[in-house]
């Protein structure tokens, strides 16, 4: 009996710690996608036909540099926060500047970094989302190591095969 309230108990247990962490889980998801939508955090884009023409100059002029020169003036713009410069290099694939995709994704992240007040948040929440993961991998496995050492398991799985073997018997009778 007292390994079926044991069982009981434990699957409360398990059952509690996965609704919160689903929780916490949708409730960093909602915030990040929320803050991943605001204007501040969006790079800037060309609105007018004349801006969007100058995008295709500019990245013309990015493809033709040097690799350390593309990067140059690429970080100089993003000190500036030279829109029509960053709009040219964001908005299209990294290929249109003859860029690595990584190399451009960690300039995006940079500008972020400088220009956008919601990058701390993003971080937090970020950091929140691992911990969050980290805390559920260490309650499933402390969950399963305490059945484990209890013979919980074991005890239920005896418990359920006499209660059958009792019931069994009664209906023999």
């Amino acid at each position: 009996m007292r390994a079926l309230k044991s069982a009981k108990l434990s699957e409360a247990m398990s059952e509690t710690v996965a609704r919160r962490l689903d929780s916490a889980r949708n409730a960093i998801s909602a915030q990040t996608a929320a803050l991943e939508q605001s204007k501040d955090w969006t790079l800037p884009r060309s609105a007018t036909a004349r801006d969007i023409a100058l995008d295709g100059e500019v990245r013309a002029t990015l493809r033709a540099m040097a690799p350390e020169a593309r990067l140059a003036a690429l970080n100089a713009a993003i000190a500036s926060n030279d829109a029509p410069v960053l709009s040219a290099a964001f908005s299209g694939p990294s290929l249109l500047i003859a860029m690595p995709a990584d190399q451009r994704n960690a300039l995006v992240d940079n500008w972020r970094k400088r220009h956008s007040p919601n990058w701390a948040r993003h971080e937090q929440l970020k950091s929140a989302a691992a911990k969050v993961e980290q805390a559920g991998s260490a309650s499933i496995a402390w969950l399963g190591e305490l059945n484990a050492q209890t013979g919980l398991e074991q005890l239920v799985t005896k418990a359920a095969e006499a209660r059958a073997k009792a019931e069994a018997a009664i209906k023999a009778a």
